[in-house]
């Protein structure tokens, strides 16, 4: 029995050297999983930051674009050249930018050519007023004239014309 008391005895010493190693195993692990699990929390913190710094410029930035077009053309600034860099709807919104400020330079020539039209109209209608006012003068001169002669022509000799009705009503007799 001795000996299978040592034999027990010897496997309980054996037992609690596995048990100690074991344990100071476990406990190893548990410092490198934690160490690992704070490395890689922190890893992702990071890229989960740069992620969003990343997503938030690309978002902003065109947005800013599409802004800064906006303000050229409220200030009446037609001539920007408007460049869409994306198809998403940033894009679409700098394309629609992009197609009113063609849309408004087109009108705005078409406006300065019909003011070009109706400032070279309205002088030629100024020189013709000009020139009918120069005839009807000289027309009226004319018959101004004419009536001054037809008034002698049609005065009694010797009768100045301007008492010719008079000397006719029996006045000057």
């Amino acid at each position: 029995m001795d000996a299978m008391r040592k034999l027990v005895a010897d496997i309980k010493a054996e037992e609690a050297g596995l048990m100690s190693e074991r344990a100071r195993t476990t406990a190893e692990l548990a410092s490198t999983m934690s160490m690992t699990l704070s490395g890689g929390g922190i890893v992702a913190v990071v890229l989960a930051a740069v992620l969003v710094l990343w997503l938030a410029r690309n978002i902003t930035a065109p947005l800013a674009y599409a802004v800064h077009v906006a303000k050229r053309v409220a200030r009446g600034d037609l001539t920007a050249r408007v460049e869409v860099r994306s198809k998403d709807g940033t894009g679409e919104l700098i394309g629609a930018l992009k197609d009113m400020n063609d849309s408004l330079l087109d009108i705005v020539t078409r406006v300065r050519a019909g003011t070009d039209a109706i400032a070279i109209v309205s002088g030629e209608i100024n020189s013709g007023n000009q020139g009918l006012s120069a005839r009807t003068e000289q027309q009226a001169g004319s018959l101004e004239e004419t009536a001054s002669s037809m008034e002698e022509l049609t005065s009694p000799p010797g009768v100045p014309p301007c008492c010719s009705n008079e000397f006719e009503e029996g006045a000057l007799l």
